[in-house]
């Protein structure tokens, strides 16, 4: 079965869809894409049937993309410095 099919076949979680389940049960799919993004990913990988329509997808995709960029952000070292993190811990 194609993909096209697949997704014709499942239910799919748009912006505005509440969680039934989960510690955001009652809280719309968009809301969580901008609160935790990483847990709709764990729910994409976790959750059987878990599929976002294209709108919630596009979304979750951006949010996903500018979430990484921030968490590298936070780790971005240049290479070969040396790692002076140790001289900040208490």
């Amino acid at each position: 079965m194609e993909l096209g099919q697949l997704r014709e076949k499942l239910p799919l979680y748009s912006l505005d869809t509440e969680f039934t389940f989960g510690k955001y049960r009652s809280e719309t799919i968009e809301m969580v894409i901008y609160e935790d993004v990483k847990y709709i990913t764990w729910c994409i990988e976790n959750v059987k049937d878990f599929v976002l329509d294209d709108k919630a997808y596009k979304v979750y995709n951006q949010e996903l993309s500018a979430s990484n960029l921030d968490d590298d952000k936070d780790d971005w070292q240049f290479p070969g410095a040396p790692d002076h993190s140790s001289y900040y811990d208490d």
